[in-house]
C-alpha cells in the first residue's frame, strides 16, 4: 500500500530531566557514577543476559544485558509513560508515548544497562585527573558538542561487549537503532540518584515514523481481515434492503470503528479547545465540528 502521509513538523532529542543538573555538575567527578539504560534491536532468543565487564577510556565499565518480561519493569516506558507528546488538547491529534521506545510495548524484549564508574554529563566523559585536551577542544571547535555523550559512550561500551564476548552473533548496535534511553548520575557514598534524564525520539525522522506507525500502522493488514471477515458474513451481494442495512452496519462495525474512533482518526474533522480571552478573562471554547471546505 503505497502512502503519502506527511508529518508537517519533526521533534528531535527530547530530554526530561529530574532532579539537580547542579548538584551533578558541582560534585567532584570521583564522587558520581552513571548508569545508562535502553532496548536493543537484539532478540532474546540470541542472546545470554549476563554481566560483561569492559574498559573505556575512562575507565572500567558494566554491560549487563537482560530480559524485560512487561512494562512494569521497563525502565524506560515507566519514566516517560506520564509524558504527553506533541499536543495535550482535545481534538488535536497526539503519539502515545510507547511508539517513541523502541520495543513500541512489545514484550519480551532485550534491555542494556550500561554502569560507568565515573560521570557522564555535558560535552565530556569526565574522570578523576583526566583534562580537557587541545584536541578535543579542536574537535568541539569544528563540530560542536556531542548531541548524546551518553548515548554514544553506552553504545561504544555496549558494542565493545559484544564484540569480546560474542553476544548478538557478533552483530553490533548502530546509533540509529536506539531512539530512546534513560540516563541516572548517582552519588556513590550515598548512592542517592541526583538526576534521571529520560531522552526520547533521538535520531533523525524518529517522530516522522513513530506517528506514521500509530497512524497507518497495520492498517493494510487490518482491512485485508475486516473484508475478508465480512465476505465470509455476507458471501452473497444483498438482494434487498434489509440484507443491505446488514451489510452496512457490518462495515462500520468492521472496518470504521478500529480506524476511526479507536485510532483516533476522527480528530481532522474537529477543531481542538482552545482558550480566549473576555473581559479580562480567561475562557475555554470547546472543540467544534470544522466545515466540510476545511476537512
Amino acid at each position: 500500500m503505497r502512502s503519502i502521509f506527511q508529518i508537517p513538523i519533526d521533534i528531535q532529542s527530547m530530554h526530561f530531566t529530574q532532579g539537580s543538573k547542579d548538584a551533578v555538575a558541582k560534585a567532584p567527578p570521583e564522587e558520581i557514577r552513571s548508569y545508562v539504560w535502553f532496548i536493543a534491536p537484539i532478540n532474546t532468543d540470541v542472546i545470554k543476559f549476563e554481566s560483561y565487564e569492559v574498559d573505556s577510556d575512562a575507565g572500567p565499565v558494566t554491560v549487563r544485558f537482560y530480559q524485560v518480561q512487561n512494562e512494569r519493569d521497563d525502565v524506560i516506558y515507566q519514566g516517560a509513560k506520564q509524558l504527553v507528546l506533541v499536543a495535550d488538547e482535545k481534538g488535536k491529534p497526539f503519539v502515545p508515548t510507547r511508539y517513541f521506545t523502541d520495543n513500541k510495548g512489545h514484550y519480551p524484549c532485550t534491555a542494556v544497562e550500561v554502569r560507568f564508574s565515573y560521570k557522564l554529563v555535558g560535552d565530556l566523559l569526565q574522570r578523576p585527573d583526566k583534562p580537557f585536551s587541545e584536541a578535543d577542544r579542536e574537535r568541539m571547535e569544528l563540530l560542536g558538542p556531542e548531541p548524546m555523550p551518553e548515548k554514544i559512550a553506552a553504545l561504544v561500551a555496549t558494542n565493545r561487549a559484544i564484540k569480546k564476548y560474542g553476544e548478538n552473533k557478533g552483530r553490533t548496535i548502530s546509533a540509529s537503532e536506539v531512539t530512546a534511553l534513560v540516563t541516572v548520575h548517582e552519588h556513590k557514598a550515598a548512592q542517592q540518584p541526583l538526576t534521571k534524564t529520560i531522552s526520547l525520539v533521538t535520531t533523525e525522522n524518529a517522530f516522522k515514523d513513530a506517528a506514521t506507525e500509530y497512524y497507518l500502522g497495520s492498517a493494510k493488514d487490518t482491512l485485508t481481515l475486516a473484508l475478508a471477515s465480512l465476505r465470509k458474513a455476507h458471501p452473497q451481494p444483498p438482494t434487498n434492503e434489509a440484507e443491505l442495512h446488514a451489510l452496512v452496519l457490518s462495515s462500520i462495525d468492521q472496518v470504521l470503528v478500529h480506524h476511526i474512533e479507536t485510532r483516533r482518526l476522527i480528530d481532522p474533522f474537529w477543531d481542538g479547545s482552545r482558550k480566549i480571552k473576555v473581559n479580562g478573562q480567561e475562557v475555554e471554547v470547546p472543540r467544534s465540528p470544522k466545515g466540510e471546505t476545511e476537512i
